[in-house]
């Protein structure tokens, strides 16, 4: 719905659970959004052969976002790159002081911005932590264990990849 509100005419998902004859109809799309990074390269394809152009954004950023005053906030954003990178903008937007992102996924150049953070294990974000000293955490809960001394707000971002859940617990 949000992407029709948006101006999008006809929203067909290209992932998990799409058809084969879905699939077939990628090059007949006016425009596609790329909404994870493992999506691009496919968008980059669908470019070049069929002219489609594309835009990389995550349309339920703002639903991710708890309504505070975001105001002077260092915030740090772990999640997939597409979304974090969406967050990020919209923080920003909001009058944040700065945001940090990391992810310990794929973090293709195409979206990553300087200063964007890859995490490889565990002590990484603990690192990443104590490097940006945040006012504010957006990552998935499990992660919050890791940072015992952190005394900013942690705020749940779900993220299936490291907690197996796909809404908040």
């Amino acid at each position: 719905r949000r992407l029709r509100l948006d101006g999008w005419r006809r929203v067909t998902v290209f992932g998990m659970g799409a058809t084969l004859d879905e699939l077939r109809t990628a090059g007949a799309a006016e425009r596609n959004l790329v909404v994870s990074p493992a999506g691009l390269r496919a968008a980059q394809w669908l470019e070049r052969r069929f002219g489609t152009s594309y835009d990389v954004d995550y349309p339920l950023a703002d639903a991710l976002i708890p309504p505070i005053a975001w105001t002077g906030h260092r915030v740090l954003v772990v999640h997939q790159q597409v979304a974090a990178h969406a967050i990020r903008a919209r923080l920003l937007e909001r009058d944040a002081s700065g945001v940090t992102v990391a992810s310990f996924f794929m973090q293709p150049d195409e979206i990553r911005h300087e200063g964007d953070l890859h995490l490889r294990e565990e002590g990484d974000f603990a690192a990443a932590v104590r490097t940006a000293r945040p006012t504010t955490i957006l990552a998935d809960a499990t992660l919050r264990a890791l940072v015992p001394d952190f005394t900013g707000d942690f705020y749940d971002e779900t993220h299936y990849a490291l907690s197996g859940h796909l809404v908040r617990a």
